[in-house]
């Protein structure tokens, strides 16, 4: 009789949040990011660019409160041609002063520079895990806020001109965020957090360096809620690369502590097909989803 009250009582808050529908699903967002394939590459100025502004702001529309579309001008360094961009911003009590920014660049990059193909190198890639992964992971959660809205103020905001520099042209790069970070829409986020290449299926994510120099407190605290969640094997408090990515100009020009959680060796340390044509599901995983929104998700949960 004693094993069977223990039982209960260990099932008991898992039903509970099932119930909410509060449990963050890996298959969802895996459909997410299929979906996001199926248009093809979404590079600026693409077809697929088109379709995914609309599906971002169709679901904005349908499960936020407001939808703010931000429209600038960028560059194409290899089209040499400047290109109508737009941010998607989606909000949850906009008129709160307490937020939070959780945010993912949804363009891919036009080029694939540094494909094992020499032939290939001037055609854009699928852009998978760098562009879907974080936008698969922002839209299932956006489902989830839909039935539970956050307490406090959300932006969950969808970066473009994320991914069209050159090597070694860190200006190039982050047009979206740098844009934002020097016209923010208030009431301003004081913290964010941006996920790129989180959907790699040998995943493993360490400290960024720019993000423990502008936000060490954040860090910890996601890794260490994902220790006690059971990612510790996933989630390794050491400092292991430096990125230039869209967390730079929000804690650089826009003042937003923002730190980011990427995978950069994807797959993994000896095989890398970042900026490749192999940039597919193929090299994804729904648990790898699964993992970095449950966190996310648990940690929206306890702000106040």
């Amino acid at each position: 009789m004693k094993s069977i009250k223990v039982i209960l009582i260990l099932i008991f808050p898992a039903l509970l949040l099932s119930q909410a529908g509060d449990i963050f699903s890996g298959s969802r967002a895996w459909y997410h990011l299929e979906k996001q394939i199926e248009l093809g590459p979404r590079y600026p100025g693409s077809p697929g660019h088109k379709k995914i502004q609309k599906m971002l702001m169709e679901n904005g529309q349908a499960l936020g409160d407001t939808v703010i579309v931000q429209p600038f001008t960028g560059w194409n360094p290899y089209a040499k041609t400047f290109v109508p961009l737009n941010n998607i911003i989606v909000r949850y009590h906009p008129e709160k002063a307490r937020r939070i920014m959780l945010s993912a660049h949804y363009d891919t990059r036009p080029v694939a520079d540094l494909d094992p193909d020499y032939s290939r190198r001037d055609q854009p890639i699928l852009g998978a895990n760098d562009g879907g992964s974080g936008v698969a992971i922002l839209l299932t959660l956006m489902e989830l806020l839909k039935e539970n809205p956050p307490s406090i103020g959300l932006d969950l905001i969808f970066w473009d001109g994320e991914d069209m520099g050159r090597p070694q042209h860190n200006h190039e790069f982050c047009q979206g965020s740098r844009y934002y970070a020097g016209n923010i829409i208030l009431p301003k986020a004081q913290e964010g957090i941006v996920l790129d290449m989180v959907g790699d299926a040998d995943l493993t994510l360490y400290y960024e360096y720019y993000s423990m120099q502008h936000h060490p407190a954040l860090m910890e605290k996601i890794w260490k809620l994902a220790n006690e969640l059971g990612y510790g094997h996933i989630f390794i408090p050491e400092i292991k690369s430096y990125v230039y990515d869209d967390h730079v100009p929000l804690n650089e020009i826009g003042g937003i502590s923002t730190i980011n959680i990427i995978d950069f060796a994807y797959p993994n340390k000896n095989h890398n097909v970042w900026h490749t044509h192999d940039d597919t599901p193929e090299y994804c995983s729904p648990y790898s989803l699964e993992v970095v929104g449950n966190v996310l998700l648990h940690w929206l949960r306890q702000q106040k």
